[in-house]
């Protein structure tokens, strides 16, 4: 017509592109009001696409035990390239690695930079699948160009990003090594976590060296200084492929666990640091942020030992503890107090699912699939799971039709979606699902905190709640919120349920439009676990019901009763006080009350509210010292032995990893005290010195002159003059 671009050539065209184009040129010819009127709803929805991003974003990562998680790191001063696979997440991560090629172009890149730049040398991730389907290629282009590069090539017995297929053809370690220097590279090295298990008789290229993964670091400052053209074989098995393995027989389930003494953690990060684990999460507490295991989502890779915290045990023969849900539940098998709502459609009903990658998400979709099949409905449903990791956005797209034959689309347009399902708020709140909600939308959002994959670098991460909710609310209609995830580890002791509860919810509130007795059906054709899940479903329905009935068995999952600040300030005063009495003894507890009470008398009234709680945290922080003393308290209190029992079943033995000042020697690797393992008597050193802890800062304390202690001593000093 005029020249002008009538579709953008990047990106996906959808039907809300197309339907403006062919109505503009439509309204020209008739003029037709409604159809104006359509036209200006669709351009309002295109200038939403520019919304600011949301609070929060959950990016992909890796899985916990992911042997990524060690292999894409690079030395300090060097840099690397990413490729086709899970590695490449890493470009979203601390890992110095940019720049991505398509399958089998790993590395070709760096042939016609490598002129051009004062780098000298640079590493290159490739997965072994892409290895084996035309990787090797591009080794070969960076032989015959003589560029200096390191190819590191991420073995891991899996073609992972697709969901865990063998990869096509033959292949193991030895083969590579033998392949790749029959291509000429000048060295090649194979880091594994676990060096044994290489045969004697393995058939390695000539000059191959084996190292344990803790030394790759060392393996990669050497091969950066290699001329041409060098690999190094990362060889672990892929996380997720453990679990199936596990899951299925195939391979043996170590019988140790970690745990980590909550009250000795200091909620450093330190862990999350060495490990890039997402089965680390925050456990927030009255003495601050402290870390936790999440048993059900670790992997048994141990790397988050690495960290240095005495705060790490090995649970050795233990099994974890099954969840038992709560009486309670068994009150939800019945659906007699449970009145039916008013369901049926006359048009196309559009919901939009999100939640995290590794809960179930799929699974919830697939349900109101068969649900709608049941009830004779037609329904599309549209996965957009994107990468295969566990803690990565997923988005369902579902829509229901009142016949079969009446489905015109799969993938909701812009402003187009009915009902926003929002098992993660996070995920809920992101530019690319708000972007699909209108002020007609019914929102039902979980409020569970579940922390990105970013909280591994970031220990002091915030969770936005109220800032992700108002992103919600900005673009939705009528918004519901609720703790699905709190219910359901009360009721089932099983966070999974939480998205059962978010459908039985999302139904009473007449936002779902399928019949309860259809899904239902469609929860015992899942054939798992079927009474919990339709229990799960019940209590969603019951809670959106009755809210008051709903939470009486669960106990109050609202804020405390109004309390005035003085009181929270000497409670607060309180609980410092009767720590340090007990750890310290009460010279130093009555410290805390001097400085406090002159702190009281020298700051005005008004400024009480403000001033003194953070006080009193300070000082309190400035007194406590967490040395050996109070280490070997803690260890030895009840409660270390109650939370141990509260995760694990069965007689297990415990070791505990400490790196004491007298004993445990620098690691020439990481430069930083390394940390040694002590079996079950060390219990018995942790009841003499807690029974010592009078003898703290006196003349034959073996610890005084530590570099800790005199540093503490400077702290207490310079807290009280100020």
């Amino acid at each position: 017509e005029s020249g002008a671009v009538l579709f953008q050539a990047h990106g996906r065209l959808d039907a809300a592109q197309i339907g403006r184009a062919i109505g503009e040129r439509l309204l020209q010819l008739t003029g037709d009001e409604t159809l104006a009127g359509a036209l200006r709803r669709l351009g309002d929805r295109a200038d939403d696409a520019t919304l600011k991003d949301a609070a929060m974003r959950r990016t992909p990562y890796f899985c916990a035990g992911c042997p990524h998680n060690t292999s894409t790191q690079v030395p300090d001063g060097s840099r690397a390239l990413a490729g086709i696979g899970c590695h490449y997440m890493a470009q979203w991560m601390d890992r110095e690695t940019a720049t991505f090629t398509q399958m089998g172009g790993e590395g070709a890149s760096w042939i016609g930079e490598a002129p051009f730049t004062s780098t000298d040398h640079v590493f290159q991730n490739i997965g072994d699948g892409t290895y084996f389907h035309s990787g090797l290629l591009a080794i070969r282009a960076c032989v015959g160009a003589q560029v200096n590069i390191t190819y590191k090539i991420l073995y891991n017995d899996a073609v992972a990003m697709t969901g865990g297929q063998s990869v096509d053809g033959p292949m193991d370690v030895m083969r590579i090594s033998r392949q790749v220097h029959a291509e000429g590279v000048s060295e090649i090295a194979v880091v594994t976590d676990d060096p044994q298990k290489y045969p004697p008789d393995a058939d390695w290229a000539p000059g191959v060296r084996i190292y344990h993964r803790d030394l790759l670091a060392r393996v990669q400052r050497e091969m950066r200084e290699v001329l041409g053209t060098s690999v190094i074989i990362y060889d672990q098995t892929c996380a997720a492929e453990k679990r199936r393995r596990r899951r299925r027989g195939l391979m043996e389930t170590p019988n140790e666990r970690l745990f980590i003494n909550e009250a000795v953690c200091e909620g450093c990060g330190d862990c999350g640091t060495q490990s890039n684990c997402v089965a680390l999460v925050p456990v927030e507490t009255d003495l601050g942020r402290k870390r936790a295991i999440d048993q059900s989502a670790c992997n048994l890779d141990y790397s988050c030992n690495k960290g240095f915290c005495p705060s790490f045990v090995s649970v050795i023969g233990s099994t974890k503890k099954k969840p038992v849900p709560s009486a309670d539940s068994v009150n939800l098998q019945s659906n007699e107090t449970l009145a039916s709502v008013e369901t049926g459609i006359e048009k196309p009903y559009s919901i939009i699912l999100t939640g995290v990658g590794g809960t179930g998400v799929v699974t919830i979709g697939a349900i109101v699939g068969m649900a709608a099949h049941v009830a004779r409905m037609g329904c599309s449903v549209l996965d957009m799971a994107g990468l295969a990791q566990k803690g990565g956005a997923v988005t369902s797209h579902i829509i229901l039709t009142p016949q079969p034959d009446e489905m015109t689309a799969t993938h909701i347009a812009d402003g187009g979606s009915d009902l926003l399902l929002g098992c993660d708020v996070v995920s809920a709140a992101a530019q690319e699902t708000r972007i699909k909600l209108s002020s007609q939308t019914t929102s039902v959002v979980n409020t569970h905190k579940m922390m990105t994959g970013d909280f591994t670098r970031d220990p002091d991460q915030k969770f936005p709640l109220d800032e992700l909710l108002e992103d919600i609310r900005s673009t939705s209609g009528r918004v519901s919120t609720v703790p699905a995830t709190e219910l359901a580890k009360r009721v089932f002791a099983e966070p999974l349920t939480a998205n059962l509860i978010m459908l039985g919810y999302a139904y009473q509130c007449e936002a779902l439009p399928i019949p309860h007795e259809a899904i239902e059906k469609a929860i015992e054709l899942n054939g798992r676990d079927v009474d919990t899940n339709l229990a799960a479903f019940r209590l969603g329905r019951k809670t959106a019901a009755d809210t008051a009935e709903a939470n009486a068995p669960l106990g109050r999952l609202g804020a405390n009763p109004d309390v005035s600040s003085e009181r929270l300030e000497e409670e607060l005063l309180t609980r410092r006080r009767d720590l340090l009495h007990e750890s310290h003894g009460p010279e130093v507890a009555a410290q805390l009350s001097d400085w406090v009470s002159r702190a009281r008398h020298s700051i005005d009234a008004c400024y009480h509210d403000v001033l003194i709680p953070p006080l009193i945290e300070s000082a309190f922080r400035v007194l406590y010292q967490k040395d050996e003393y109070e280490v070997a308290r803690l260890y030895t209190a009840p409660e270390f032995r109650k939370s141990l029992s509260e995760e694990f079943d069965g007689r297990f033995k415990l070791r505990v990893h400490l790196a004491p000042p007298l004993l445990s020697r620098m690691d020439p690797e990481s430069g930083r005290p390394r940390m040694r393992s002590f079996g079950p008597w060390v219990f018995t050193v942790f009841k003499v010195l807690s029974a010592l802890r009078w003898a703290r800062g006196k003349w034959f304390d073996p610890f005084r002159f530590s570099e800790e202690k005199v540093l503490q001593k400077k702290f207490q000093a310079d807290f009280q003059r100020t």
